[in-house]
Order: structure tokens, then C-alpha cells, then sequence
């Protein structure tokens, strides 16, 4: 598709998909740069770097020659240029007070209570329904990723409660 036969649309998903573009670059360049961690793990805490900034990378590109060849994205929930008026200020409300309460109680509480409060308050304010279901994904999700980085990565995650006597953090030697 020639530059003149570009839409309005076409430009801006363009311009989305090419900043994601030059995001997973700059990761990728970043992580190359990292020096090697001095202990010897499994997997190296630059693997998840190195595996976004690529899959960021490819997949950009192939948006980019998907919007190039015509095929844009369809909007979901409103028909194409209508916008809606009113703001959701509850959602939004949610979504703050969850991200706030993650950055304050995370030390205190741990990362498990806290991502946990975190995911369910973004589900709830994007509009999950069944809030049991919600806060049940929420505690698993927040516990595997907990575990996956404490004991598979050994990049510890605070375990929180600290302030509970006998339950200060042991420190161990990997």
C-alpha cells in the first residue's frame, strides 16, 4: 500500500505499533548490555528480558506488514467512529486505588496479598463480573508468580507480615 493510500487509522496504528517496535529494541539493547549475573542459576534473570524484547520485536514487525497490507484492527464493544461521552470514573477510581495499595502495602503485606488486591481491583474496574472468580484467579496468579520468581528465578519478592514476630525473613544461601 502506497503512503497516499494510507487512512487516518492505518497512520495511527502505525505509529502505536511502531513505538512497540522501538520498545522491544531498546530491551533488547539494554539486556544485551546487562553485565552476566555473578550467580550461577538455571536461568538467567536476562532470559525474560531478552524473550519480551524479542517477542515484542517480532510481533511489532509483523503488525506493522498486517497494517501495510490493509488488515487494521476492528474496535470491539462500539461500532467504528462513534466515541463514547462519558468517562468511567468509578473504573478508574478502582484502578488507582488498587495500583496505590499495591505500591504501599507491598513491603508490609507481601507481594502475594498485594498483586493479588492488584490484579482483582484491574479486573474488577475493566469489568469482571463474577468477583469470587476474580479473586481466586488473582491469589493463584499472584502466588505462581511469586514462587516462579522466589525459588525458580531466586529473585526475591517480599514475603511480607515481617512485622509478626517469628516471621522475619530467613536468609538463605543459594
Amino acid at each position: 500500500m502506497s503512503q497516499k493510500g494510507l487512512t487516518s487509522a492505518a497512520k495511527g496504528e502505525l505509529v502505536f505499533t511502531s513505538f512497540l517496535f522501538l520498545a522491544g529494541v531498546i530491551i533488547l539493547a539494554d539486556t544485551f548490555v546487562l553485565p552476566e549475573p555473578t550467580v550461577e542459576a538455571f536461568v538467567s534473570p536476562k532470559f525474560v528480558a531478552y524473550a519480551v524484547g524479542i517477542a515484542l520485536t517480532a510481533l511489532s514487525l509483523f503488525q506493522i506488514f498486517q497494517v501495510l497490507k490493509g488488515n487494521l484492527g476492528k474496535p470491539e464493544g462500539i461500532e467504528g467512529g462513534e466515541i463514547s461521552k462519558e468517562a468511567n470514573w468509578v473504573a478508574l477510581g478502582v484502578a488507582i486505588g488498587a495500583l496505590a495499595f499495591y505500591a504501599i502495602f507491598v513491603q508490609i503485606l507481601g507481594f502475594i496479598v498485594s498483586a493479588s488486591v492488584l490484579f482483582a481491583g484491574i479486573a474488577l474496574a475493566l469489568g469482571a463480573k463474577n468477583k469470587v472468580r476474580v479473586v481466586i484467579i488473582a491469589v493463584v496468579l499472584s502466588s505462581i508468580l511469586y514462587f516462579s520468581f522466589t525459588m525458580g528465578l531466586q529473585l526475591p519478592l517480599p514475603a511480607g507480615f515481617e512485622f509478626i514476630p517469628g516471621l522475619e525473613p530467613v536468609e538463605q544461601e543459594w
